[in-house]
């Protein structure tokens, strides 16, 4: 907006030094077609728009926020309770009392602007798998992010999330994935959503299991959208000012620790090609061969036959 902007008036002149404000309600409203537009009327659209002129940075300080309205926190199940929301009452003319939650965007931006995210180059890519799914990249994020449709890709019995960021699903979060007695537990560590999730987790492996690096990628194409699963090698590291280097470890075994330690050298060192070949082995683990499942359009059959179940 800086760089863009030609106006000379004073708002314009001053836009560097103002902070964007999001304004969230959740009601009813009516659709009415106006010399070729459609307006929005109601009395839920008269408060959200009442509530753009307010006392939030006067009485709080904050300037960069977010305002949920109560109805909105219930809608979206947000925990109010957290210390990243600020409770705040605002009169509104007609509509009395409002009670709203306030979340201070500077601290968000902050940790936005100096994020470690996870980046390697085509070189240490072990392995790549694509489809083609017929769906729009947000239902296909609903798919892979939410609890009782994974059970379905992963084919678990279920999965629950364990440690959530204010409510909500983030890096540090957990996917537990049970399979009978087994629980297998996929740590977020990229959750950029509708584009990227990127896990940690334990695999089976002859000798002992290994912890690996899976990285979804999504993005929109004209049928649809394109879901990529990659496999970065052992010695990716991110190309930030603060390296985090991805490893391949593993995780404690009393047994087979020797026989572990080879199989994981042997893994690191793999070529997709290889990959391919170990799926195909039936005395590899099952987490492999779904690997050349989901290349010839398991995970899109899978996709359609949750979406069957929504219909």
């Amino acid at each position: 907006m800086v760089l863009n902007n030609t106006c000379r008036c004073n708002a314009s002149a001053n836009v560097s030094s103002l902070d964007l404000k999001f304004f969230v309600h959740h009601g009813t409203l009516v659709v009415q077609p106006v010399g070729g537009f459609n307006q929005l009327l109601g009395s839920d659209i008269n408060l959200i728009h009442r509530l753009l002129k307010n006392w939030v940075t006067s009485e709080t300080g904050i300037r960069a926020y977010v305002l949920c309205t109560e109805a909105a926190t219930e809608a979206l199940k947000l925990d109010t309770t957290s210390s990243e929301m600020v409770d705040h009452t605002e009169t509104v003319p007609d509509f009395g009392a409002v009670a709203v939650s306030i979340k201070d965007m500077h601290p968000v931006y902050e940790a936005k602007r100096d994020v470690k995210k996870f980046i390697y180059t085509a070189e240490d890519e072990l392995g790549i798998l694509s489809t083609e799914i017929s769906m729009p990249r947000e239902l296909v994020w609903d798919y892979l992010s939410q609890p009782e449709f994974r059970k379905i890709l992963f084919r678990s019995d279920r999965q629950e999330i364990i440690d959530r960021k204010a409510g909500r699903i983030g890096p540090g979060s957990t996917f537990q994935c049970y399979h009978g007695k087994n629980v297998t537990p996929h740590l977020v560590l990229e959750w950029t959503p509708f584009e990227r999730i990127m896990v940690r987790q334990p695999i089976p492996f002859p000798g002992g299991p290994l912890t690996t690096f899976i990285d979804w990628r999504l993005t929109t194409t004209e049928s649809g959208t394109r879901l990529r699963r990659k496999y970065p090698r052992s010695r990716s590291h991110p190309t930030t000012s603060s390296p985090q280097r991805l490893r391949v470890s593993r995780t404690s075994s009393p047994k087979g620790s020797a026989s572990a330690l080879v199989g994981q050298e042997a893994f690191s060192k793999t070529t997709p090609c290889q990959m391919k070949s170990w799926s195909r082995n039936a005395t590899l683990n099952p987490a492999l061969r779904a690997v050349s499942r989901m290349a010839s359009g398991g995970c899109t059959n899978a996709l359609k036959s949750i979406l069957r179940t929504q219909q």
